[in-house]
């Protein structure tokens, strides 16, 4: 039985909306996709496409509030040498845990000729280059 390991009630019955009762379907339970988390080279063949990124953050961290439930938060990355701008939206948080000088990994669709990445996802963690995407409940 699943219930054999420590679980919340809440944590327990989100197994069970996933069809998962014992310890041998939750082992079973594979992600439905998996993300490609390798580099891209950035150049102009890459123009508005989806890019994953490696560099260092070169400014200062911007938050603005735009509305009241939409956020912007901007800084410029120095990659491979070239600065770019990059914005992700709704993610303020992530403005206590960047600074100059770090290292992240940036997933985005590039606009090259304005040299700016609109961010959906940032990673602080650089060694992972595929991770898995599990459905949800």
């Amino acid at each position: 039985m699943i219930s054999e390991i420590k679980l919340t009630a809440r944590r327990l019955d989100l197994l069970n909306q996933l069809n998962i009762f014992d310890l041998q379907q939750l082992i079973n339970y594979y992600p439905k996709k998996y993300e490609d988390l390798n580099k891209t080279k950035l150049n102009k063949d890459v123009d508005n496409q989806r890019v994953v990124c490696v560099g260092k953050i070169y400014s200062e961290i911007k938050n603005q509030r735009i509305r009241n439930n939409l956020s912007k938060t901007q800084f410029m990355m120095e990659i491979d040498g070239d600065i770019y701008t990059v914005t992700i939206f709704n993610r303020e948080y992530l403005s206590k845990l960047l600074y100059m000088n770090k290292y992240i990994k940036v997933v985005g669709k590039l606009d090259y000729y304005h040299k700016t990445i609109s961010a959906s996802n940032i990673y602080l963690d650089l060694s992972d280059n595929v991770i898995p995407s599990y459905k949800l409940v």
